[in-house]
Order: structure tokens, then sequence, then C-alpha cells
């Protein structure tokens, strides 16, 4: 009895944590903001956290504060040299599966899934390839190129109201504009959301799954 009231009690405590995010999404996108707003640090119940997402998946150490600091961007760690040899491999493995014949005993052997997803196969493998270039290049950019050529991510660091930030500071004084940004931020935080951690699980766990299959363990 007492275990079913713990599971009960901790069941109830995610559904108020989904339900405070649910409220807290629907705030960005029709909560109240004013011309006032723009000249202060952006108010929690309208912060997106984009920035958040380039801290998790290891393209920033930190950023806590308006000003771009190198030291605090910049994340050259194993850490990070693992995950650009990941994104290298893969990129190099699905440009390899292009090119394959339409053979099963090759495409089984060399990994190549694909062929059992239904349909065209090189119209799921070229976005999986185009997403990989695009991981690299961004890595490269986040920890190689200029810090004044990094300057976007102050948009990013109002929207996460980092210290000293306003959108008065990077020139939007108009509270329409201002909701506007904070409206397509939230459907973008949304969408990344679903492609870093939903889309990624479930494409993982199909695609294991296919291979255990193949390999006649089942």
């Amino acid at each position: 009895m007492a275990r079913i009231k713990t599971q009960f009690l901790i069941l109830m405590k995610n559904m108020s944590h989904l339900i405070s995010k649910i409220g807290s999404f629907k705030s960005r996108l029709f909560g109240s903001f004013g011309a006032i707003d723009c000249t202060k640090q952006l108010a929690f119940k309208h912060q997106v956290g984009l920035l958040d997402w380039f801290k998790r998946v290891h393209l920033l150490r930190s950023y806590k504060t308006f000003e771009l600091v190198e030291t605090d961007l910049r994340k050259n760690d194993k850490y990070f040299k693992f995950i650009m040899f990941f994104h290298i491999f893969n990129t190099i493995r699905w440009l390899v599966y292009i090119f394959l014949p339409e053979y099963e005993p090759i495409l089984k052997y060399l990994g190549c899934l694909t062929q059992y997803y239904g349909g065209k196969r090189h119209l799921l493998i070229i976005p999986f390839f185009s997403y990989g270039l695009n991981a690299i290049h961004s890595m490269l950019r986040m920890n190689y190129s200029k810090i004044s050529r990094l300057e976007w991510l102050k948009i990013f660091s109002v929207l996460n109201g980092n210290k000293n930030s306003s959108m008065i500071k990077i020139r939007i004084t108009n509270e329409k504009r201002a909701k506007r940004l904070i409206q397509f931020s939230a459907f973008i935080d949304m969408v990344v959301n679903c492609c870093l951690v939903v889309f990624p699980m479930f494409g993982l766990l199909f695609y294991f799954s296919l291979a255990y299959f193949n390999l006649n363990l089942f």
C-alpha cells in the first residue's frame, strides 16, 4: 500500500511538472509583453532555453552573461573530440550508404537498415548525411571561428535571460517584434527538443531492434 502511495505521489509530481512546463510555454506564446520589458532582463515566464540546448549538446561550455567570453564559449576537451569523431564517422558511413547497390546481403551486413523502412532508402539516407555535415560544421564554427562571428549568440543570451541582457541591446524596442521573437524561438525550442530527444530515442530503439532481428537472435 505504501509503495502504491509513493508511486502515485511521484506520478502526480511529474504531472505537475509537465503542466507547469505547458503553462510556461503558453505564456511565451500568448503572455503579455510590454514595451517597457524591452529594457529589462527577460522575465522567467518568457525565457526560451535555446542556449541551454547548445550546452547540452556540448557546442558551448558556458554562457552566463550577455558579453561573449571566449574561455567560456570554447569546448575543446576529450568529450568534444569524441563527439566530433562520432559525427565524422557517421557522416562518412551515411555517404557510403548512398552509393551502395540495391543488394540486400551487402546492405544487411554493412548495417544499412534503411532498406526496411519502405520506399526509396536514399530519401532517408540523404537527410541523415546532411544532418551529419551540419553538426560537424556547427561544432567547428562554434569552437574555431573568430569570436566576432559569434555575435548572433547574444540573441540567445537575451532569450535565456542572462545577466546584463535585454531586448534593447539587440536593437529590439518594439513590443510586437520582441513578442514575435519569443514566440518563434519557443516554437524552435520545441522542435529542437523533439529532434534531439524524442526522435533519436525512438529511432535508435527501432534501429537496434532491426539489427537484433537481422542477427537471428530472436
